[in-house]
Parts: structure tokens; C-alpha cells; sequence
């Protein structure tokens, strides 16, 4: 006889809720003093006698099922086989079937005195005969032989059932959810926690948070060393089945460890080729677990948001690292951008000079701004007038260099800075409807037709603001243009000089606002109402910011997938639709029992006319299940080997002050009575013992 056994023999479960006697189940007791239980169910539920069952597999389930329904987890047993293999008798019986098995110490662990230590577990096994005996029908399927009914146990009560082994299966379901989530970066725990409001309740879970971690970790497991390899794998799949849109490359150590990735799609190379005029990247730590750096390259699309060109992943920051990421940058797009704005790395620095040349170099102000605190000290940091008075300084765009410097103490301190500004905001929403105008001005109508909705929001407010908050204060004409000086009342009366050319219309104004954020200010809005012009003069129209921008990218416009690719697309876009329509279903049943009862029958009709006979209930392996969602492993060996964990800047070991440094060379704790530093004293030396 050979005996198999689905749960371990000294399972630690000690959560189930167990009584006398419960609603599923009743107590009675012999004339001897010993008390059984007998299960309370649907007379259907329950196996009896010559019961026959197709194979040995519907019988355990449908056991496991009278089990799960009762309180109770069953597993296989013992079996008998005829000299071909053949199984002749089965028994499933009680998981709490059997004693527990002593475990004998070995004779070295006796001798020492500290022996080795052991987990503290368990055994719920208490020999309890509840079983049934299958035995082979002779023409085709098993017939149950043998049914003992009674538990030498009390039964699980309702509150405890969930935690039963048969009630904690993880569906597929689940696992789709907990691989979702860990996308969003929410972890196991929290996972458990959303399925249970979900569903109402942790009962209604069907698993434990455990079980959760358990299967997040047989992901990370089953990938373990094939990490990069798979990767580099699934990108170089998207890349065939994309038509070569898609952009990757890689570089190695010398041992073969990956130590630079640098990828980009379609979207991310066409975005560059309409929205690449100024690009921003800024190396991000602790985004993986190998500490590689992020190296996100980013822009401003026409709807005022962040939109990714492309990504990177490099071992370390510094110049070797950036100089591949650079040339690999300019080569999946063909060109370099014009303006590059990151931190004040050096590393980045030296890179940009010597590989991008033709690039403008601006530094974020956001960086320069959170490190001014620490270099102007605790004392001005903390003065509250100071600080407003710098950041009304620094975020003045209309100040010129003497005015900059005039009468402003430390003015040193940020003369190296630049005042360019980037913007950040969420990923781009285009909207459909569109934005009402607010006056009836035939230039603001233009507007509305030439720019997204957000930048007309921009263009609209200079706008309406030139007819409300400035002033001519002088006008002079020549030959070719007009000449004004426009006061402006929103920056407190300060004087701006606005030419405009007559025969095209070409405004020049000293605050340089279109220079800086490709749209005409304030004061070239006013001039041009004084000159009647109605449109907004084509050659300030930058096409970047208009709704027309995307026609642009003709060129990488065809981004047809293969018929794998775009299968898998429309299969996830339909389990998609049919996750709403449920929940639509739910919404509508609301709380009538009726309603939801006729939700609950139309799920199990579907169920059973889609269920594949060859996908049963055969439980899969673990790394069979996990494959599922990460897809096998590649059969050859490593070709590329993992990351090493990174050492990056702020990662050094800190300078020990000398007190410290004196205290852990010091001499150690002698023992009083053996006389001896070995880490305690009198009380605790062995020779007490």
C-alpha cells in the first residue's frame, strides 16, 4: 500500500471556531462516554452505498465538496493496485484521520546540550474513521464500497469553515487580481484586504491574507534567476510581433549581469517625433529590487501633460552608464532634442556635453529649490518672509538680470540658475467636449478652434486679461509697425515694450513669454486688439499645442500588431466588458434577494455550458499555476545573468564619529568568573551550569 497526503502532517490551524454541536452537524454519545458527529446536509450531497463515480478524481471532489459543505477537509489515503498498476480501492478519508507520527531524535542531538532547534508545531489528527472506500467497478468507473459517517471531532462551525484547506482555494480569479494589483504596486496584504470589501466580508474571500503572500511569493520564486532572461524575452517578442516599432536594448558586465535596459514603443517614439522640442529625465532610486536606476525620458504633450518617450534602467549613475543611455536614445529616434532639462548630476552633465552638443542644458528649478534650505542654513530656511520673498524672485519671469540682482541679499547664491519651469501633471485625458468661450471676440473663437482644450484655457486667460488689466501708455507708428508700451496692472504697473509688424503682424514684446511657453502673452493680445486684428497671426500658432498635432506623426502612425498580439488585445478588452456587465447586473439587483438569486442561477447555467472537461478541478502545481501568468520559463540555460544589487550615490557607508569609533574598538565585558571575554558575565557563564 502507498499512502498520499494533501496537507502536511503537523498543520498548525487553530483558528477554526469549533462547538458541541452545530447547525451542520449533530452530537450524540455512546454508552462508553465517547462523543461523534455526524454531518448535517442535503440528503444529495451526502455519498451512500454502490454510489458510482466516472474516476477516482470525481470521487474526491465530490467527497472534498460533502466536506467543505459539513466542516470538515478530506485527503487521499491509502490504495490498492493490481499487478498491472491498476487501482482496485481507494480510500479518502477525514483529514484529521491517523495519529501523528513521533519524531525521534537522533542520538547527537540528545548528547549535546544544545540541541537543535526545531519549528513548534502541531497535528490535528486525532484518528478519526470518517472515510469512504472506492473499489473498482470492473466495467469502467469506481462505486463506493464503504461509507463510515461518524467524526470523533467536532465539526467546523460556520465561522470557522473559511479557514478549512477546501475553502481556502485560491481561484483564478483571485490570482488575476493579486497579479493586477502588484502592478499598481499594492502588495498581497493590501490585496486581501480590497478583495474582502469586494466581497463583503473575509468569509466571503474563500482564502487568507497568507495564502495571498503565498502565492505573490511562488511568482518571485518560480522567476528567481530567470529574471533578466525573461525580460529580455518578452521584449524581444513585443518587438516581432509590433512590426519593429518597439525599441529595446541591453548591455552586460563582464560576467554577463545585466547592467543597462533601455526600451520604447510605438506611442513613445511618435509622442517624441511631435512633443521632442524639450525633453526631461531624472534618474529615480529604489524603483526594483536589484536598485537599478529609472531613467524616465519625458515631455509635455499639446494637452499640458507628461507624456514618456521612453525608459531606462541603469547599475549605476554615472558618465560610462549615461553616455550608453544617451546613444541609444539618439538612435532608436534618429535625433537628439533641443532642450534637455534634468538635475544638477554631474554625471548627466559631462554626457550631455560631449554626445548631445547641440542641446541646450537647463537645470529643473524644482531640484535647485528643494536643495536651498540646506545651503542657506537652518536660520533663513525658517524665516518665512525670506522664503517668500526668494520664490517671488525666483519665479519672476519678467525680471531682468539688473533687476534680478538689485537690492536682494545672497543674490549670488542662485545666479547660476535657470528659471525654466517644467510642468507636471497626470497622464493625458483627451476630452471630447469643448470648452465654452467667454467673450465674443472673434480672436478668442480662433482660439478655440486652434488649441487643445487646455491650452486654450492658457491663451483664453492673456486674453480676456488684455481687454481688463492693461493700459496704452504710448503708441508711435512708422512706416513697417506700430510701437506700444503697454502697462500691465497685474504686475503691479510694470512697463512692457510690444512691436507689432504691420503687413504680417508680427509682435515682438520684451517679457518673452512666447519664447518660453510657445504662446503669446498678455501684452501682445492687447496690441494686437489695438491693431484689429481678429485671428491670431499663424506663424504664433505652434502646432505642438494645437488639436492637430498628432497628424504629425504619419510615419510611425502605422502601428499594427500581429494577429497574436491583437487576439490577446480584444480578449482582454471583452473580459473587460464582462467584468462591467456584472457588475452592472449587481447594481441592478440592489438589495433584493430575488434578483440576486436569479444572478446567482444565470452564473451557474453559464458556468456549467462553458466549463472544458479537460480543465476539472485537477488542481495545478505550483509552478504549473504560476506559469500561467508569467508564461514558462525559457528551456535553455541563463544567458543573461541578473542584475547585482547597486551601490549608488547616498548608499556609502556614513563617517563614524571618533566616540563611536572608540567605543566599538574598546575592550569587551570580561566574565568574573572564567575570566574570559566571551559576550557574558557571571550570572550566564557555563560553568554554573
Amino acid at each position: 500500500m502507498d499512502e498520499e497526503s494533501s496537507d502536511s502532517e503537523h498543520e498548525m490551524d487553530n483558528s477554526t471556531n469549533e462547538s458541541n454541536e452545530t447547525d451542520s452537524s449533530s452530537c450524540y454519545v455512546t454508552p462508553d462516554g465517547r462523543k461523534f458527529w455526524t454531518p448535517n446536509c442535503d440528503v444529495t450531497e451526502k455519498p451512500f452505498l454502490n454510489q458510482h463515480f466516472p474516476t477516482l478524481e470525481d470521487a474526491f471532489i465530490f467527497y472534498r465538496e460533502y466536506g467543505r459543505i459539513c466542516g470538515f477537509d478530506v485527503r487521499k489515503s491509502t490504495q490498492k493496485s493490481d499487478g498491472h498498476g491498476n487501482v482496485k480501492a481507494k480510500h479518502i478519508q477525514c483529514n484529521r484521520a491517523g495519529w501523528p507520527k513521533p519524531k525521534k531524535a537522533k542520538y547527537d542531538e540528545i548528547a549535546v546540550q544544545s540541541p537543535k532547534k526545531r519549528r513548534r508545531t502541531s497535528s490535528r489528527r486525532c484518528g478519526c474513521k470518517a472515510q469512504i472506500v472506492m473499489k473498482s467497478s470492473g466495467f469502467g468507473g469506481f462505486v463506493v464500497m464503504s461509507f463510515v459517517e461518524e467524526h470523533n471531532h467536532p465539526l467546523a462551525s460556520e465561522a470557522g469553515k473559511m479557514f478549512l484547506r477546501c475553502n481556502r482555494d485560491l481561484s483564478v480569479g483571485y490570482q488575476n487580481f493579486i497579479m493586477d494589483c502588484a502592478k499598481v504596486n499594492i502588495g498581497p496584504t493590501r490585496a486581501h484586504s480590497l478583495a474582502k470589501e469586494m466581497v463583503g466580508s473575509y468569509e466571503n474571500v474563500g482564502a487568507t491574507a497568507t495564502d495571498f503572500k503565498n502565492f505573490s511569493r511562488d511568482v518571485k520564486v518560480r522567476i528567481g534567476e530567470h529574471d533578466a532572461d525573461m525580460i529580455l524575452a518578452k521584449f524581444k517578442l513585443k518587438k516581432e510581433s509590433s512590426n519593429n516599432t518597439f525599441y529595446y536594448d541591453y548591455k552586460v558586465d563582464k560576467e554577463g549581469h545585466l547592467t543597462g535596459l533601455f526600451w520604447t514603443d510605438a506611442t513613445g517614439r511618435a509622442n517624441y517625433d511631435v512633443f521632442g522640442d524639450v525633453i526631461s529625465f531624472d534618474p529615480t532610486f529604489r524603483t526594483n529590487r536589484y536598485n537599478m536606476v529609472f531613467v524616465p525620458f519625458t515631455g509635455v504633450n499639446n494637452h499640458w501633460r507628461n507624456v514618456t518617450f521612453a525608459a531606462g534602467l541603469i547599475a549605476k549613475e554615472n558618465y560610462k552608464n549615461f553616455k550608453w543611455l544617451l546613444k541609444t536614445f539618439n538612435f532608436s529616434m534618429g535625433r537628439v532634442p533641443p532642450c534637455v532639462i534634468t538635475d544638477q548630476c554631474l554625471a548627466i552633465k559631462k554626457a550631455l556635453a560631449k554626445h548631445w552638443p547641440s542641446s541646450k542644458h537647463r537645470l529643473c528649478m524644482w531640484h535647485i529649490m528643494n536643495k536651498l534650505p540646506g545651503k542657506i542654513g537652518p536660520v533663513l530656511s525658517s524665516n518665512k518672509k525670506f522664503m517668500d520673498k526668494m520664490k517671488s524672485i525666483v519665479w519672476a519671469d519678467h525680471l531682468t538680470q539688473d533687476e534680478f540682482e538689485e537690492d536682494v541679499e545672497m543674490a549670488g547664491l542662485l545666479r547660476t540658475t535657470s528659471r525654466q519651469r517644467l510642468q507636471s501633471a497626470d497622464d493625458d485625458k483627451k476630452s471630447e467636449r469643448t470648452p465654452l468661450a467667454a467673450t465674443t471676440m472673434k480672436i478668442e473663437v480662433d482660439a478655440l478652434k486652434q488649441y487643445t482644450q487646455e491650452l486654450y484655457y492658457l491663451v483664453r486667460d492673456e486674453i480676456t486679461s488684455a481687454c481688463y488689466h492693461t493700459s496704452m501708455v504710448d503708441m508711435t507708428k512708422d512706416n513697417e509697425a506700430r510701437h506700444f508700451k503697454c502697462k500691465d496692472a497685474m504686475l503691479h504697473g510694470k512697463f512692457f515694450e510690444v512691436s507689432v509688424r504691420l503687413h504680417d503682424y508680427d509682435v515682438k514684446c520684451s517679457c518673452k513669454l512666447y519664447f518660453r511657453r510657445g504662446y503669446l502673452c498678455i501684452h501682445a493680445f492687447a496690441a494686437l486688439q489695438h491693431c484689429s486684428v481678429d485671428i491670431i497671426p499663424p506663424q504664433y500658432v505652434k502646432l505642438r499645442w494645437t488639436k492637430f498635432a498628432s497628424n504629425r506623426h504619419s510615419i510611425l502612425g502605422s502601428t499594427q500588431v500581429s494577429d497574436q498580439c491583437a487576439k490577446r488585445a480584444r480578449i482582454k478588452v471583452k473580459k473587460t466588458t464582462a467584468w462591467f456587465e456584472f457588475q452592472t447586473c449587481m447594481k441592478n439587483a440592489g438589495e433584493d434577494e430575488f434578483k440576486v438569486d436569479a444572478v446567482i442561477t444565470g452564473l451557474k447555467t453559464i458556468n456549467s455550458g462553458i466549463k472544458d472537461s479537460s480543465s476539472t478541478s485537477t488542481v495545478l502545481g505550483g509552478a504549473q499555476r504560476v506559469d500561467k501568468f508569467i508564461g514558462p520559463l525559457p528551456q535553455s540555460n541563463i544567458s543573461i545573468q541578473n542584475p547585482n544589487i547597486s551601490r549608488n550615490k547616498g548608499c556609502r557607508s556614513r563617517i563614524k564619529s571618533s566616540r563611536e569609533i572608540s567605543i566599538e574598538v574598546g575592550k569587551g565585558r570580561k566574565c568574573g568568573r572564567c575570566n574570559q571575554i566571551a559576550g557574558h558575565n557571571a550570572r550566564s557563564c557555563t560553568f554554573n551550569k
